[in-house]
């Protein structure tokens, strides 16, 4: 189990959300101790009350650095894999964060990098001052400069006319109650992906969060050497299936068979009719007693731009009329910009739809993954003569940017808005240190009649190499339902 740390100066308010949060078992950590530099501080009072250990560490006569090392040296028996500041009145030096490397969260009460560096009602007040239409908090990573590290969950609030700092501070407090353990579980819930060469964003704990938020149960199963996020997916009469997108993520043949078993029992715990796992390991493909699905919600093929090369490279390897597009655009006076107008966008999604016959989700759906994966994700609209004519939706996670959904209007392609939205997609993923460029999907080689063909031929111009991944595998446990769900499939197709 992750253990966490916590570091704290005033009341504790937030630190009290996580030890409510664990008692719930929304928070599955060990809250392992205490550290304060405030002896009678509130939070000293909630950590003896839910019997976490307490260690005060006095400041006095104390530079920055002696302190620090002394908290180190307090930690250090605890083994901890993370540490958490929670009103913590101090500013934590070089050497402490070079120990905990990505490993110290601190959350502060505003949209960062607006207001950095302030304190408590200090920020909400400059927020009134500044006459902010929207507030919130920010939680990132600590790094050797002050609230800049990188943003790992940022949530808003409006301001109201009425408002106070005393006010704004309940507002943000009760976002912070709220998202600052769901941070902690995702981070806990993300170490053994971290470790995994396979990692992807389909198995990682904001995709389970974005499932959650749209009435999807999820579940996470973990063994020594593998773990699966699982989805609950509905089936008519109240039946059910369970995918596991681009998992199970395991370390060796011996940890699949043992993911695998304890997926089967979560399935007949579920009444599951069928597990469906699409990984990217083709080791999936030499288990017995599978079948092999031949379609599935992630694509077989898919093709993937190394963001390595210089811009001057990526654009001399592109098909000539991808670069001669992109001019046309430019000539055309196209701007990209980021945009939060999801109406706009999926204005132009339903064009798309429409003319390319593809099946559109909500509105909702859109909004709700844009909020889920927060600074993760980035919608991009293009607009011509301030009209917008093409958007993107666009996902950034560790070494890989996703170019996840996409729409276009058909009256303006003439101004090949398209070329240049994906262009400035692809510059925003390397100025985001991402690795690789996926494009999220392509019809196989060969399938020209394929229903992504025209996407395809699109997408191409871009250059990339062409993968291919193993078929989705499905484990059975209700045969009979099985039976007539396959029949019920084909009668729709």
């Amino acid at each position: 189990m992750t253990k966490v740390a916590v570091l704290a100066s005033t009341n504790g308010t937030d630190f009290q959300a996580m030890i409510e949060a664990k008692r719930a078992g929304k928070l599955r950590v060990e809250l392992a101790c205490l550290v304060t530099n405030v002896s009678n501080c509130g939070a000293v009072e909630k950590a003896e009350t839910a019997h976490i250990p307490v260690h005060f560490v006095d400041p006095q006569g104390k530079s920055r650095e002696d302190y620090d090392r002394e908290v180190m040296k307090v930690l250090e028996p605890y083994a901890v894999d993370l540490v958490v500041l929670v009103g913590y009145m101090r500013i934590v030096g070089a050497e402490m964060v070079k120990r905990y490397e990505n490993r110290i969260l601190n959350v502060h009460p505003s949209l960062l990098p607006k207001f950095a560096g302030g304190m408590n009602l200090d920020v909400h007040r400059a927020v009134l001052e500044a006459g902010e239409k929207e507030t919130g908090m920010t939680i990132h990573l600590v790094t050797d400069q002050v609230d800049a590290g990188p943003i790992v969950c940022q949530k808003r609030v409006a301001v109201s006319p009425e408002d106070t700092p005393e006010t704004l501070k309940t507002k943000v407090q009760a976002l912070e109650k709220e998202w600052f353990p769901k941070t902690i579980q995702l981070f806990a819930d993300s170490v053994f992906w971290q470790k995994n060469s396979r990692r992807n964003l389909w198995q990682h704990p904001l995709w389970g969060q974005f499932q959650e938020a749209i009435g999807r149960p999820t579940f996470w199963v973990q063994t020594k050497g593998a773990q699966a996020l699982a989805i609950k997916r509905g089936l008519p009469f109240g039946l059910n299936w369970l995918e596991v997108p681009r998992g199970p993520l395991f370390e060796s043949e011996n940890d699949l068979g043992e993911i695998l078993a304890e997926l089967k029992k979560l399935g007949q715990t579920q009444g599951s009719v069928f597990i469906r796992m699409s990984s990217f390991d083709p080791k999936i493909a030499e288990v017995p007693g599978l079948k092999i699905r031949h379609y599935d919600n992630h694509p077989q093929t898919s093709l993937v731009l190394d963001l390595s090369a210089s811009e001057e490279d990526l654009l001399e390897q592109m098909k000539p009329k991808g670069r001669y597009n992109i001019k046309v655009a430019q000539k055309h006076n196209v701007t990209v910009a980021p945009s939060r107008d999801v109406a706009a966008f999926f204005n132009i999604l339903q064009f798309t739809g429409e003319r390319d016959g593809f099946k559109l989700h909500s509105q909702s759906y859109y909004q709700t993954l844009l909020e889920s994966l927060g600074t993760n994700a980035q919608l991009l609209i293009a607009h011509y003569e301030e009209r917008p004519v093409a958007g993107g939706i666009f996902v950034h996670l560790d070494d890989w940017a996703i170019y996840y959904y996409g729409a276009s209007d058909y009256h303006y392609r003439n101004t090949m808005a398209p070329y240049l939205l994906q262009w400035e997609a692809i510059r925003e993923a390397k100025r985001r240190g991402c690795k690789f460029y996926d494009f999220l999907g392509i019809a196989p080689q060969g399938s020209l009649r394929h229903r992504w063909a025209g996407v395809t031929e699109f997408k191409l111009k871009f250059g990339g190499r062409v993968l291919n991944f193993p078929q989705s595998r499905e484990l059975v446990l209700r045969q009979g339902w099985y039976f007539l769900y396959r029949i019920y499939k084909r009668l729709r197709a």
